[in-house]
């Protein structure tokens, strides 16, 4: 585990993965709990619309490419249904026009496949952070999560030897 990742602490948050590949939610889940998180998962769009509604998660990672339900379905509807927690789209599309159609569509951060384990753990942290003062000031708009405080992605190189989930 590299140092970026260890410092970066998730107690006390639960999370929601909803994602097909059982090996990136086994993955995920893993990465969650090293970090103190605890998390549950969901493998298809129905499945996760159900236990996103029924639970009480700080954050939902949700899979696009999903059979049955995609994750743009899925956030369209849960935001119907007055879901206001942060939902983080991971997707192995990495062009901008899936970045923006990610954000315009309801999801309130946006990661490519590969995740590296710090991005990950930096923006879960920052959108519970982020929801908690939107809640505060009661503010609904959505904001882009950076996946660090500085808004600073950290250089390819220096993610290289980490972890990474691939779809």
């Amino acid at each position: 585990m590299d140092n970026a990742a260890a410092e970066i602490r998730l107690e006390g948050i639960h999370v929601l993965v909803v994602d097909d590949a059982p090996d990136n939610r086994l993955l995920v889940s893993r990465f969650l709990k090293i970090a103190g998180a605890t998390s549950e998962s969901a493998s298809d769009g129905p499945q996760g619309i159900d236990k996103a509604i029924a639970g009480d998660f700080d954050v939902i990672l949700m899979d696009i490419q999903m059979p049955v339900m995609d994750g743009y379905e899925v956030v369209e509807k849960l935001r119907s249904m007055q879901f206001d927690r942060p939902i983080i789209a991971l997707t192995a599309h990495a062009m901008k026009s899936e970045r923006d159609r990610c954000l315009q569509s309801g999801f309130d951060a946006y990661l490519t496949k590969p995740i590296a384990r710090n991005e990950l753990l930096a923006m879960i942290r920052n959108a519970v952070e982020k929801f908690a003062g939107r809640r505060s000031n009661n503010t609904t708009q959505n904001e882009d999560i950076q996946p660090d405080p500085d808004g600073q992605r950290a250089p390819r190189a220096e993610l290289q030897n980490q972890d990474r989930i691939r779809h």
